[in-house]
């Protein structure tokens, strides 16, 4: 009997649940994808939510594809609220607007896309104010770049975004300004995401490793085909420092990234909380190993859903879509949602979810990542209300380069350029065996640790390598433009060869160095005794000494009481004592210090040689002064190393010409760097290599020639006691 009335008891409960199950009302969910396919992850989710909900609510899922939508979509107006209807709209799939369409519109739309409703689709008005965004917005995107680009000192970007995407580049280039983009590069691809020959001849033409940071605006689907392409031979571009930023959520795999690109991104945080949420460990488990951050997404749009029509519900303030009213339940539900859902602080899989007056999420926390060893690394963190990146760290390429694990096995041509001592002039241009030099002795060794073979060439312009006006010369341009596969030099490494080329770690640092002659400002005049004074001044003290003998003829003469007097008195005649040709021998004497055989007898005469004495020896001091003082100066400035001193001092200057020495002396903004940039200029006294610059320091003891590397102190080694070497300095 007891048995019996369990059995009743049972029978009943069992009826009594089937009645309540079958009683509550469906809640159905419309989900636009690429496809029809179901999301195992957000299916196994809707069970859960459904255990959690069962006495009050039975949500359902019904999968769309937004490529096969009917012009007429009757089909979706059975759904009481839909996922990611924007992309539907924003991929401009060709559906032809009705109102069936404008009534699909009127539900809750929540999508974790980051594509905005479009205002206007053909003639058409497109309400989308029931469209509430879960992810991150487009403009916490463009805040984002900017900040990147001041993170890594880009001063423009290069947008290169697929052609479906046209309403990210829109938004993008209203928010970052126009001014900071300098070119931009539209991608067609096909349904697959593979693209079109068109579009890969054309970013053939893009220079992907210049100034300017490259901006992807591209699905996440279709990425993997796009960095595919980077990859192969088409484009090989694998091998050069490309710094790009993906415009969007970085959900997408990385097997395909370039190692030495630098790709940066956003990704949202998995804070999930079970015990926030009421949610237990078959929940815990599945958002554990989910590992795509959109089905993350698409759960917490799950959450709410549910939440929120069930609170509604249970205030009778969710109407059925049944009957003649299905217009105004639309409105009145999305307007319930809406209400409900700017009230409610929902505890999330990516945190707390809130909403403002605008329908904006708020209170949202980024992670800014970068691709390190082919998987995101959070570097730092962005705050999704006041949009300001914090860095941790600085970004780096995906996998840093590591010759250790190099191994070539085939062939290799190698560029290279006569500069003794690093590569000798070889006896026979096309017998690489023929070479010699230090460079050549480092590249034998790396074709044995390596394994491969090599053939050598000098580079036919003779330069190192330069950008002249977007064309690389020299043995940069051979290398980038694969003429040849490595250049083995004394190649300085520069910021701007870096972007266009690999280096290896310096093998040698070295400054740069002068040769010039001994004694280069002292050379042999045998008038040099004459240097203290100017000519003028010679030809001064010389009449002025003719002039003062004169002077003291004639007062001699004139005298009563002068020689003159004297010897005619007792002779007769006038006698030879300061005569006209005595007189000046006199003064001359006294010029010379040596003086004559006798001194004036008048007061007149006695008073005109002591101020010739007197200025003789002030000329004489002036002399001796002016003489030391010039041999001490020449002496100094013959031994100067500072270009201040020898750019007064009127010396030549000469260097090679398209060095990386050279465009640093013709860029730079330094005052003496300029000064002696202008002279090198104005007397064209280039070398064009090394040999020829120390020949012409050799001709000209007034030169100095100016390299780059150990050539000089190597030279002078060799036993060329004629030449001085010294480090140039300039304060």
């Amino acid at each position: 009997m007891v048995y019996f009335q369990c059995l009743i008891s049972l029978f009943g409960s069992l009826l009594w649940f089937m009645t309540v199950k079958a009683a509550a009302p469906v809640i159905t969910i419309g989900y636009l994808q690429n496809g029809t396919a179901p999301n195992l992850g957000l299916d196994e989710m809707l069970v859960e939510v459904n255990s959690k909900f069962t006495s009050s609510v039975n949500f359902k899922i019904k999968y769309f594809d937004f490529n096969k939508i009917k012009s007429d979509s009757y089909e979706l107006l059975g759904t009481d609220a839909m996922f990611n209807v924007s992309i539907m709209l924003a991929r401009r799939v060709p559906v032809k607007i009705s109102q069936s369409l404008t009534k699909i519109l009127q539900v809750p739309l929540i999508t974790t896309e980051l594509t905005p409703c479009h205002s206007s689709i053909g003639n058409h008005e497109v309400n989308c104010a029931n469209e509430f965004l879960i992810s991150v917005g487009l403009k916490q995107l463009s805040s984002s770049v900017l900040q990147f680009m001041k993170k890594i000192e880009f001063k423009s970007v290069t947008v290169v975004f697929q052609t479906k995407r046209v309403t990210y580049l829109n938004v993008f280039m209203n928010n970052i300004g126009g001014s900071l983009v300098s070119k931009i590069f539209p991608v067609e691809t096909d349904y697959k995401g593979q693209i079109s020959s068109y579009s890969i001849e054309k970013l053939k033409s893009l220079e992907f490793a210049t100034e300017n940071l490259i901006v992807l605006i591209y699905e996440e689907d279709d990425l993997p085909h796009f960095f595919q392409l980077l990859r192969s031979n088409q484009m090989n571009i694998c091998h050069r420092r490309v710094k790009m930023v993906y415009f969007g959520l970085a959900f997408f795999e990385l097997q395909n990234v370039c190692n030495r690109h630098t790709l940066m991104g956003l990704q949202i945080q998995k804070v999930y909380d079970s015990y926030a949420m009421g949610y237990g460990a078959n929940v815990d488990a599945l958002i554990q190993r989910t590992r795509s951050l959109q089905d993350i997404l698409l759960f917490d749009a799950l959450f709410i859903t549910a939440n929120i029509t069930t609170t509604l519900l249970d205030k009778g303030l969710w109407l059925p879509l049944t009957g003649p009213n299905q217009q105004s339940a639309r409105t009145s539900n999305s307007a319930n949602f809406t209400a409900t859902l700017q009230k409610t602080k929902f505890h999330g899989v990516t945190g707390q979810i809130e909403f403002d007056n605008n329908m904006d999420r708020v209170h949202m926390t980024l992670n800014v990542v970068n691709t390190q060893d082919n998987y995101f690394k959070k570097i730092g963190e962005m705050n999704g209300d006041s949009m300001k990146v914090t860095f941790d760290e600085s970004p780096r390429e995906n996998i840093p380069y590591q010759i250790d694990d190099l191994q070539i096995n085939g062939h290799l041509i190698a560029v290279t350029i006569v500069d003794e001592p690093f590569t000798f002039a070889p006896s026979n241009a096309s017998d690489s065996s023929s070479y010699t030099g230090f460079c050549i002795d480092i590249l034998k060794e790396l074709a044995k640790n390596l394994n491969f073979t090599y053939s050598i060439y000098v580079v036919k312009d003779g330069e190192y390598g330069r950008n002249n006006n977007g064309t690389w010369t020299g043995m940069v341009g051979d290398v980038l433009y694969k003429k040849a596969d490595i250049a083995i030099a004394s190649l300085t490494v520069t910021s701007s060869r870096e972007e266009v080329v690999q280096f290896t770690k310096p093998y040698m640092e070295l400054q740069h160095s002068y040769v010039r002659q001994r004694q280069t400002l002292l050379k042999l005049d045998y008038f040099q005794h004459l240097k203290p004074f100017t000519t003028t001044v010679w030809l001064i003290i010389l009449f002025g000494a003719i002039f003062a003998g004169l002077v003291l003829y004639a007062v001699d003469y004139f005298s009563p009481f002068g020689w003159r007097q004297v010897v005619k008195g007792k002779t007769g005649d006038d006698g030879t004592e300061f005569n006209a040709s005595n007189s000046i021998w006199f003064t001359f004497a006294s010029s010379l210090l040596q003086g004559g055989d006798n001194t004036p007898r008048t007061l007149s005469g006695r008073v005109l040689v002591g101020t010739l004495w007197f200025a003789i020896l002030i000329v004489t001091s002036s002399y001796t002064a002016n003489m030391a003082a010039y041999f001490t100066f020449s002496k100094s400035l013959s031994e100067s190393e500072n270009i201040e001193s020898l750019l007064k001092a009127g010396v030549s200057f000469s260097i090679r010409k398209n060095t990386a020495l050279d465009q640093y002396l013709q860029s730079s903004d330094y005052k003496v760097y300029k000064l002696l940039a202008e002279r090198i200029t104005q007397q064209q006294k280039y070398a064009k290599d090394v040999p020829e610059g120390i020949a012409k320091v050799k001709e000209d003891p007034n030169l100095l020639y100016i390299g780059e590397g150990p050539y000089p102190e190597w030279l002078i080694n060799k036993g060329d006691c004629n030449l001085k070497m010294g480090k140039p300095n300039v304060t």
